[in-house]
């Protein structure tokens, strides 16, 4: 039996920023940015909300994923573009979305 510390796996709106423990067990479940094909190791990502927190409030580990320096500002700047899914393992998978117009 370890003797580890427990931890609050959601700390609500009292804390915006990932805690270290936090993006450790982010990056044990993901290799790579979560977007699309983004081919940036995760550990060279920034931590990103799934549901943004300037709406939700919320610093769930279920809704984080690694996001890389691009994608987690693009989304930020354009999220209608962007669409989450999680996955049958419970990791997310963010695509972009295009939409395409008829002539």
């Amino acid at each position: 039996m370890l003797n580890a510390p427990s931890r609050v796996l959601d700390l609500g709106s009292t804390v915006r920023l990932v805690p270290p423990w936090m993006r450790k067990a982010v990056l044990a479940t993901y290799d790579t940015c979560a977007y699309d094909t983004c081919p940036i190791p995760a550990t060279w990502c920034e931590m990103d909300h799934v549901h943004p927190w300037a709406i939700h409030h919320s610093t769930k580990l279920d809704d984080i994923a690694p996001a890389c320096d691009h994608h987690n500002r693009d989304r930020a700047k354009n999220p209608h573009s962007y669409r989450a899914q999680r996955r049958s393992d419970g990791r997310w998978h963010i695509t972009s979305v295009t939409q395409r117009y008829r002539s």
